[in-house]
């Protein structure tokens, strides 16, 4: 399969559907890992009519970019630079500004609820979702993988029962799913397929995706239509083989200060010269009775090939944005809604 691919994006005729999100946001996934143990879930966006998804998202695009989770999400959900959003750490909640809204401000969702399989604050911080949001914690407790795996499922429970409710019952507009678990695998036993540990976590989380997508398509109604989303915000090497391979960027990541609180774990991220920090799976696409292939006046658009360079973590916000109807925000971004261009 090439890396990145476009298929079917554009929609049969039909009348307006009602319009909702789920984010899945899988922090600490190998690009590869996610090819190899995930396999059942990124088929759904190779062969799903109107997907579009990349193997090789780049996290760190622009400037001062960082494959970190701090300043990487605050990418992914504001759609802006770190010139923008300010974050430079993994302790966001004093950093970034109203200046740079996340896509629950810029979209205005009050109807949005989140779900989080973290003890970590940071991802609601650079989120913010308004007060009116139903939000629920599912923390890793310890050191105890069994424990890890227990909140990774009750998160995904928590998600099917969200998309299941309809708009006029207050069901979201915007879903969003935060998973964790493979995160902390890959600093407590390292990040890599030779790893056990971590093969095993992302396995189960990319199960877990892909049941709860069971769930949204027996849920679909006829006036839905939905935006499904998976993103990570970076991969990891072992410490001890990437001093040894890398041993001059290495030495520099040591002095930086997100560097040097990582290099005392099995695993770490965030040298943006090595692909397997930098590079991530982004897959998008749509589900409703009407997707499908292209119409009588559309070009059948399934063989088009998008160049990895070409999907960046700069590119989730705005197409969340337009497909939700808010264009005049994607203008002012400076990624792209990419069901809105062909390559």
């Amino acid at each position: 399969q090439p890396s990145s691919r476009l298929t079917n994006i554009n929609s049969s005729n039909m009348t307006s559907p009602s319009k909702r999100v789920l984010l899945l946001c899988i922090d600490g996934c190998r690009s590869e890992c996610m090819a190899l143990f995930g396999q059942k879930l990124c088929k759904r966006f190779i062969e799903q009519p109107q997907s579009v998804y990349s193997f090789m998202c780049d996290v760190a695009a622009a400037k001062d970019s960082r494959a970190v989770s701090g300043p990487s999400w605050a990418t992914i959900l504001t759609g802006l630079g770190a010139d923008e959003h300010k974050v430079t750490s993994n302790e966001p909640k004093a950093e970034v500004p109203e200046s740079a809204p996340s896509i629950a401000q810029t979209s205005e969702a009050s109807r949005l609820e989140l779900v989080l399989s973290t003890s970590w604050a940071g991802f609601r911080d650079i989120l913010r979702p308004p007060q009116e949001a139903q939000i629920h914690t599912f923390p890793l407790d310890g050191k105890d993988v069994q424990k890890w795996k227990s909140s990774t499922a009750q998160a995904s429970t928590a998600l099917k029962q969200a998309i299941s409710k309809k708009l006029e019952d207050g069901g979201a507009a915007l879903v969003v799913g935060f998973y964790d678990m493979i995160d902390e695998i890959g600093h407590t036993y390292g990040f890599g397929p030779h790893v056990p540990e971590y093969a095993a976590a992302v396995e189960f989380t990319a199960a877990e995706c892909g049941s709860i997508l069971d769930s949204l398509q027996a849920a679909l109604l006829p006036d839905e239509e939905w935006l499904v989303v998976v993103i990570s915000d970076h991969g990891g090497s072992c410490t001890d083989g990437l001093r040894k391979v890398c041993p001059g960027p290495f030495e520099e990541f040591e002095k930086d200060h997100l560097g040097s609180q990582q290099v005392k774990y099995k695993g770490v991220h965030g040298i943006e010269s090595v692909p397997t920090h930098r590079y991530v799976f982004n897959g998008f696409t749509k589900m409703s009775h009407h997707a499908g292939g292209a119409t009588e006046n559309s070009p059948d658009t399934s063989k088009m090939v998008l160049d990895y360079e070409c999907l960046t973590s700069f590119d989730l916000a705005p197409t969340i944005l337009g497909f939700l109807g808010h264009g005049d925000a994607v203008s002012k971004l400076p990624g792209r809604d990419v069901y809105a261009q062909s390559p």
